[in-house]
């Protein structure tokens, strides 16, 4: 069970994660803009319990997308070995 501290951790990495995915499968421009105004406005990712692992994943391959200007989520080998390091280490 989570904490009410856990709860709101996995709520903004939540958010992070589905901002990246819409950001990467949206094909205006304007619109891809628009999300990422509105992902900037969120706090970095948080660090969540080991339990949350694979939402960790999710949320760092998200946030680094949204760096990205709204790249995929997994792009190339640079994000597979993030989401590997973040699966192992949880950061």
């Amino acid at each position: 069970e989570l904490g009410r501290a856990e709860g709101a951790a996995a709520h903004r990495a939540g958010q992070v994660w589905a901002l990246a995915d819409l950001a990467a499968n949206l094909s205006d421009a304007g619109e891809r803009q628009l999300v990422l105004d509105q992902a900037r406005k969120l706090p970095s990712a948080p660090v969540l319990p080991r339990a949350l692992r694979a939402l960790a994943v999710l949320a760092g391959l998200g946030a680094t997308a949204l760096e990205n200007g709204g790249a995929p989520l997994l792009a190339g080998p640079r994000s597979a070995l993030l989401a590997l390091r973040i699966g192992l280490a949880g950061r």
